[in-house]
C-alpha cells in the first residue's frame, strides 16, 4: 500500500538512504488531467527526497485520483495548510530542465531526470 506511512532502519537518515537510490517510487495525492501533473503531499514517511533525489521517480496511482485540474484540489490543499503539521507539498509536472550553461539542455538538474506514473485502472487502497 504506497498511502502507508514508511520509516527508515533504525540508525539510517532518509537523506542516507536515498543519496545513492536510482529509483524512488511513491503514490501520488491527485493527478491533474489538465497539465499531467502529480501532487505529492508530504508528511513523517513519506518524505519529499523520495521523489526529489533518485534519478527516476516511477509513481503508482489510480483512476480515482485523477481530477480535471488544479482547482479540483485547491480546498483541500487549503483545509492542508491550515492545519498546525502543515506538510510540505510538491506539484511535478515532468523532469526539470534548464539550457543555462553554454546552452546545453540538462534534465533533471532540480529532482529527477525521469518520471513515469503507472495509472492502475483499479481503485487504489
Amino acid at each position: 500500500d504506497l498511502r502507508e506511512a514508511v520509516e527508515p532502519p533504525d540508525g539510517t537518515s532518509w537523506k542516507e538512504l536515498l543519496a545513492d537510490a536510482s529509483v524512488g517510487v511513491t503514490g501520488a495525492n491527485w493527478l491533474l488531467a489538465e497539465t499531467g501533473s502529480v501532487v505529492l503531499v508530504h508528511r513523517p514517511g513519506r518524505p519529499r527526497m523520495l521523489s526529489l533525489l533518485p534519478r527516476h521517480h516511477f509513481v503508482v496511482a489510480s483512476l480515482d485520483q485523477l481530477v480535471p485540474n488544479l482547482d479540483s484540489v485547491i480546498p483541500f490543499l487549503e483545509e492542508i495548510h491550515a492545519a498546525p503539521d502543515f506538510p510540505a507539498v510538491t506539484i511535478v509536472t515532468g523532469s526539470s530542465r534548464t539550457a543555462d550553461i553554454e546552452k546545453i539542455l540538462i534534465k533533471g538538474v532540480h529532482g529527477p531526470q525521469n518520471l513515469e506514473v503507472f495509472l492502475l485502472a483499479e481503485q487504489s487502497t
